[in-house]
């Protein structure tokens, strides 16, 4: 009897069971606590050690071995880097100067006793997780191709007079021109063209 009420205990209390999937590896990997040299030096061992402050946002029960009062304050200096391909620049380095922890730990009974309140403290901590203060300018002279090249490859074949849209103001304000003895539906860059008369297929 006993087997059988277990047996519709159980069934009674299924639920849907879910296993960890990509969203949460990337999750769980991605959180970087700051703290002090200590803490990251010791691959935040100090969270289940105590004794640094580093600790109170994940084990608050870790400032209880303090003794005394504590401040500290854990400048750091972040390093980025950048990489982006274009005409031989390849990649850029960023230092970033922040705060990687700061806290205060106020001991206020420190006893000797055995038994009773032996120790009692009050903690507060400012720790620094995932840093993505970050900002990025990529710039360059493209010296292998211009819009002008483009222009005058979509615009070939189509009387002058006909071009539409950026190819007829390009066309307009003399970025691209017709190209002489061939007739009113060819044409050329005028202006910041490094293919002249021939620009490359594969635009357009």
């Amino acid at each position: 009897m006993k087997r059988n009420s277990l047996i519709i205990i159980m069934i009674m209390t299924i639920g849907s069971v879910y296993a960890q999937n990509v969203d949460d590896a990337l999750r769980y990997s991605q959180i970087f606590y700051g703290g002090t040299a200590r803490f990251i030096s010791m691959g935040s061992a100090f969270t289940a050690l105590g004794g640094d402050l580093s600790t109170l946002s994940q084990n608050p029960a870790g400032i209880g071995v303090f003794r005394s009062s504590e401040v500290t304050v854990s400048p750091q200096l972040f390093h980025i880097k950048t990489k982006a391909n274009f005409n031989g620049i390849s990649e850029d380095y960023l230092y970033n100067f922040n705060l990687s922890q700061a806290g205060v730990v106020t001991n206020l009974i420190s006893r000797s006793d055995q038994t009773g309140l032996i120790n009692l403290n009050f903690g507060y901590s400012y720790n620094r997780t995932n840093n993505y203060n970050t900002s990025v300018r990529i710039e360059g002279i493209q010296n292998r191709s211009s819009m002008a090249d483009y222009w005058a490859d979509i615009s070939s074949g189509i009387n002058y007079r006909n071009l539409g849209g950026a190819a007829g103001i390009a066309y307009d304000a003399w970025i691209i021109d017709t190209i002489t003895g061939t007739g009113p539906n060819y044409y050329y860059g005028t202006v910041f063209s490094n293919y002249g008369d021939n620009p490359p297929s594969v635009y357009g």
